[in-house]
């Protein structure tokens, strides 16, 4: 009897959030992909001390299971660890260092991007544009090898017009949902940073598309399920059982 793929848990920006506990023990024995940006809180009811914690539990969650657990960097996380990284805003000055040796302590346990069967997930998404301004060379059927690439750091961390930088195209850091209108060709993406009240899907075709899930905050999350050679994109909340269909894909 063939065995059961387990279901994908993507868990958008964390940003001091303790709630993704509750979908992990919501979902137990499940493969969960944290989408990045684990510190700089949004609420003031959020401390530090929370903050540092919060981030401490999830990275021993990845120890405890490391197959099971893939943690991506977001740009809240990637100025604590690069100088040439644009600074974002709420940066948590008195706390920096600390945070800071915490990523580098264990940064073998944090990646850039990630890639299962036509998935690509990244912190805030590969536009067509920033692609081709990357490289014309570039082969998009070895994506990740590409974009973690160390040459390619500089265009990485790009940040673009729309969010106050100065490249054309954000990269996969700091991309935003208004420069993801034509999304790299070919993929479906699971991305963060652009906020969004609940899973936006913004759909090309059947094999082009992007699903941002920017909403842990409002207690909502993106499920993928494998059956019968196919792939079913489905938003779930935390608040009940209920499950909304958002796409299919052949494999």
């Amino acid at each position: 009897m063939k065995k059961k793929e387990k279901r994908i848990i993507v868990i958008g920006d964390v940003h001091g959030e303790s709630c993704w506990k509750e979908i992990v023990e919501k979902h137990p024995g499940e493969k969960y992909i944290f989408l990045g940006d684990y510190c700089d809180p949004y609420r003031h009811d959020i401390t530090d001390e929370d903050v540092i914690a919060n981030l401490c539990s999830i990275i021993d969650f990845k120890k405890m299971a490391p197959d099971d657990v893939v943690l991506l960097l977001g740009n809240h996380d990637i100025q604590y660890l690069y100088h040439e990284a644009e600074r974002c805003s709420r940066r948590m000055t008195h706390v920096e260092k600390q945070i800071a040796n915490l990523l580098k302590t264990d940064i073998s346990l944090f990646e850039w991007g990630y890639k299962v069967w036509k998935i690509i997930f990244t912190h805030a998404g590969i536009s067509q544009g920033w692609f081709r301004f990357a490289s014309d060379k570039a082969d998009k059927s070895n994506i990740i090898k590409f974009i973690t690439d160390p040459q390619n750091r500089e265009i990485a961390l790009a940040c673009g017009y729309s969010r106050g930088g100065f490249a054309p195209f954000g990269g996969f850091f700091w991309a935003d949902k208004r420069e993801l209108t034509e999304p790299l060709d070919g993929y479906v993406q699971a991305v963060g940073h652009s906020r969004v009240h609940e899973i936006l899907l913004r759909k090309i075709n059947e094999n082009t598309a992007i699903f941002f899930c920017d909403c842990l905050a409002m207690g909502k999350y993106l499920t993928i399920e494998q059956e019968n050679g196919s792939l079913y994109f489905y938003e779930a909340q935390l608040e009940d059982d209920k499950m909304t269909l958002l796409h299919t894909l052949q494999l």
